[in-house]
């Protein structure tokens, strides 16, 4: 789901953006000085079930989860939401929107310019159910979403509020199952499409790493997605291309483009390729990274990692980055040009794994003796 589509706007022509629409707001003050400012909002919106377009299948179950921001009223059940969604058909299906999680952010967790830094924050989890009917329900589909306060949450006298938001596009969407163990189902190995190019003078180019984990695997990532950016831009997702160069040519392996989401509790989004694993993490309630690891991979091998920024204007340019293979891999796992001797019981080592840290950005890396990505530190 995208950004709403009554947000105001800032600015004209080129320069022109729009901001997530608050439902209230906040002030930190000393000695009359306003400091900084708290907002309840709507963070993001994410239809599970739903594959990366967002398109909803006729005759499918779907879930729906909201993540609320509330630096303001901070607390369970302030809010209470209702919602709809309805097509271009003309028919609509009403939405049972229930607070199923409230979590407290404690101070000092934000930046030092922020409210949080000095007050504590929390973001409520809302969750929904829907089917689609087999008939009569088609064409683009319309999200509305109100909101209110709950006075009857607090024993404190505070104004009403409410807010209504019009959601559409596909922004926060995916199979939210994440996949288990090194059995993936495969998926035809694509043939190249013409390299994007900026169509819109305005759309970023994206950070992307490329780097070997501690446990030998080739992981190309983009830590770029932060709330502000994706609203700034517009930004519905990415495209992606790997490929791989033997030494005899280059060789596309995955090309696809992935629509931005991400489980709130952090774990990762995944679908598996025949070549590879593709992974959605939704870190510190602030970034969200994107990532690709390759499956059987062979040393001494150059792997191309390539990544571009989808808007609602268009494409954006590549940035690539290029990596050699140090080891080969079966599946996802390592594989010893010489097998090591079994260790006992007594003797024998097990993965560990350690936080990493870069600015407000965060990576779990695993292996015997894991070491950080460089630029990251170990937390």
């Amino acid at each position: 789901m995208d950004y709403p589509d009554q947000s105001p706007s800032f600015g004209s022509g080129a320069t022109a953006f729009k901001t997530i629409d608050t439902i209230d707001s906040c002030d930190d003050t000393f000695a009359g000085v306003k400091l900084s400012t708290g907002y309840d909002y709507i963070s993001y919106i994410r239809v599970v079930g739903a594959n990366t377009s967002g398109e909803l299948k006729p005759g499918q179950s779907y879930s729906l989860d909201i993540s609320f921001v509330q630096n303001c009223r901070t607390w369970t059940q302030a809010y209470l939401l209702t919602g709809e969604l309805q097509f271009a058909s003309g028919s609509s299906i009403p939405l049972v929107i229930r607070e199923s999680n409230f979590k407290y952010r404690e101070k000092l967790t934000g930046s030092i310019d922020s409210y949080c830094f000095t007050n504590t924050c929390g973001t409520a989890t809302f969750s929904s159910s829907f089917t689609i009917p087999s008939t009569g329900f088609s064409g683009s589909a319309k999200l509305l979403v109100s909101a209110r306060y709950n006075s009857a949450s607090a024993s404190i006298t505070l104004p009403a509020v409410s807010k209504n938001w019009s959601y559409t596009g596909f922004l926060y969407t995916g199979n939210q199952t994440p996949s288990t163990g090194n059995s993936p189902t495969p998926t035809p190995t694509p043939t190249p499409t013409p390299t994007p190019t900026n169509q819109e003078s305005e759309i970023p180019v994206t950070t992307v790493e490329f780097v070997e984990t501690a446990d030998g695997g080739v992981l190309c990532y983009t830590p770029d997605f932060t709330r502000e950016a994706v609203s700034l831009y517009s930004i519905i997702g990415t495209k992606w291309r790997v490929s791989v160069n033997d030494g005899s040519g280059s060789k596309v392996l995955d090309e696809y483009t992935w629509g931005l989401g991400a489980q709130p509790n952090g774990d990762p989004i995944r679908e598996y390729t025949a070549n590879g694993a593709k992974a959605s993490v939704y870190t510190n309630g602030t970034f969200l990274v994107y990532a690709y690891s390759v499956k059987n991979q062979k040393k001494g091998y150059m792997y191309e990692c390539s990544v571009a920024i989808r808007t609602t204007k268009g494409i954006g340019r590549y940035n690539t980055k290029y990596l050699t293979a140090t080891y080969d891999t079966l599946n996802f796992n390592p594989v010893s040009a010489t097998p090591e001797p079994t260790p006992s019981a007594t003797t024998k080592k097990s993965n560990k794994t350690i936080t990493c840290l870069k600015g407000k950005q965060s990576l779990k890396v695993s292996g015997r003796n894991p070491v950080c990505p460089k630029g990251y530190r170990k937390k």
